[in-house]
């Protein structure tokens, strides 16, 4: 009876520890949906936060401006996908050490992403009284009337860009982040209508990178101990880290408010 009753038990215990693994789980799913949807709400929160502010200082930045050549400067949110350049991207990559051997490698990045910014784009000609003079001293009859109001349109319409990225999504993978210093660019920009731009932008991008006189394929020390993560180096450490200036171009749909 006794090898029945430890099997028993032993079922019993099985199943007890399963059930009490599966809870545990779930409570951990419940969390992390929890906490994700605490992000996602406090997101939308600041991006009304910020759209309002953009408003606002629509408002401010137009005043000195009269009837629609308040539109001239304006502030909006951006979305834009860059890529690095083909120069700069064998040096977008990210320090490692190998589990096995404890030996510094490298994983190469995507140097592709999707960014979100703010955008001011001032558009220097927009309702200009000698472009619509010339563009009504047209006449029906002159040559090449339709090329030449075709010139007058884009002249009107382009423009200057700034943005300021403050958060990017990395096409190679999941992972996305806010940015926690300033990338951006300068670039034109072209109206499509009063609150739709499009522009091309040379850009920025920081990466706080490992010094150049640590070799892949070799161990890292510090304090005279062989690392055997990365995370032992203190980012913020000038001996071993430092920021890496990437360039890279990104064409971009601003939305004004």
């Amino acid at each position: 009876m006794k090898p029945k009753v430890i099997l028993i038990v032993l079922i019993f215990s099985t199943g007890y520890l399963k059930a009490q693994t599966i809870d545990e789980l779930k409570a951990e799913t419940i969390d992390e949906l929890k906490a994700e949807n605490q992000v996602l709400k406090d997101s939308i929160a600041n991006t009304t936060k910020l759209v309002d502010a953009i408003s606002t200082l629509n408002n401010r930045l137009n005043r000195d401006f009269d009837g629609d050549k308040k539109e001239r400067v304006q502030l909006g949110l951006s979305f834009a996908y860059g890529e690095l350049t083909k120069d700069d991207l064998p040096r977008y990559k990210l320090p490692s050490i190998n589990p096995v051997d404890s030996l510094l490698a490298y994983q190469q990045l995507d140097g592709r992403f999707i960014l979100v910014s703010t955008t001011m784009t001032v558009t220097p000609f927009l309702y200009s009284d000698w472009i619509s003079t010339t563009r009504s001293n047209i006449k029906a009859e002159t040559k090449n009337r339709k090329l030449k109001k075709v010139g007058l349109w884009i002249l009107e319409n382009s423009g200057v860009s700034v943005n300021i990225n403050f958060l990017e999504i990395a096409t190679g993978s999941s992972q996305q982040s806010f940015n926690q210093i300033v990338e951006g660019g300068i670039g034109y920009s072209i109206r499509l209508n009063k609150n739709i731009y499009w522009s091309l932008s040379r850009e920025l991008k920081f990466l706080n990178s490992l010094n150049d006189n640590f070799v892949e394929g070799k161990p890292i020390y510090v304090n005279g101990n062989k690392i055997g993560s990365i995370d032992e180096i203190d980012t913020g450490d000038q001996d071993y880290y430092h920021n890496k200036t990437l360039l890279h171009w990104s064409t971009r749909l601003i939305v004004n408010f």
